[in-house]
């Protein structure tokens, strides 16, 4: 038996689709990628800065955590501190970065200014103390002190530069009222009052033993009492080796140095 494929019906072939096409259901192979908006796109960046900022926050606390309650070498903290330091900068942003380097830098020159300032004030400081420490030694020994270191331990309190010259506020009396006031002296003027005052510094000088004990400038503690004899307590060293060489007997001693 023939078959007559003239008077067949036609047969079609199908296929789900010529060869490369893209499977049923997806999207046409030339279609954009997905896009996203300005606002979608900041959001994805904020959240992965948030991640890595608490990613440095967490390793920052440990590096802090570790220099407080490690004991470390010199060396060891150094290098830690120099870690925190670099994680430290990762967190911050270039505006604040700028604003800390910026700080450190007015920091570190309003340091070294004041350290200058100390310096000078320090150096000054010295030129004062032995300016006024060298007038007062002159003064006392021009004023034939005993002991001019003494002289000077009891007027260096009350002496200040004055237009570069040292000046003492001497407490003296008023000669027309008899109150108590302060004049503003020179060293060798100050010297001169203190002679002048026996009572008080007599003692300092040796114009206390010139002319003799019992002469009119017998003065202060080398007064002699109504026995002729000077009290011995009131004497400081250099005063008693004075006395001894020049008036033995003012000291109860006789001729030879000897009680």
């Amino acid at each position: 038996m023939k078959i007559d494929l003239y008077r067949s019906l036609a047969l079609v072939s199908c296929f789900e689709g010529e060869a490369g096409d893209p499977p049923a259901g997806d999207p046409p192979a030339g279609d954009p990628p997905k896009t996203f908006t300005q606002d979608e796109l900041n959001k994805v960046l904020a959240e992965d800065k948030r991640k890595h900022q608490q990613q440095f926050q967490k390793l920052e606390k440990q590096l802090s955590d570790t220099l407080t309650s490690a004991k470390l070498t010199q060396e060891e903290r150094g290098k830690l501190e120099e870690s925190l330091e670099d994680v430290r900068k990762q967190l911050r942003t270039k505006e604040e970065q700028a604003k800390l380097e910026k700080k450190q830098l007015e920091d570190k020159f309003t340091g070294e200014l004041g350290q200058l300032k100390a310096r000078a004030e320090a150096a000054e400081q010295r030129y004062v103390d032995s300016t006024i420490a060298r007038s007062l030694q002159d003064a006392a020994v021009g004023g034939d002190a005993f002991s001019p270191n003494q002289i000077v331990t009891i007027l260096r309190p009350m002496t200040k530069m004055v237009e570069d010259k040292p000046m003492i506020d001497f407490p003296d009396v008023s000669a027309e009222t008899g109150e108590a006031i302060i004049k503003q002296m020179t060293p060798e003027e100050a010297i001169k009052r203190m002679k002048q005052l026996p009572e008080t510094y007599g003692n300092l000088f040796k114009s206390g033993v010139v002319g003799g004990i019992g002469a009119a400038s017998a003065t202060g503690g080398l007064t002699p009492g109504s026995n002729g004899k000077v009290d011995v307590s009131k004497l400081n060293m250099d005063q008693y080796l004075e006395m001894r060489k020049k008036n033995p007997s003012a000291l109860g001693l006789g001729s030879g140095g000897r009680y």
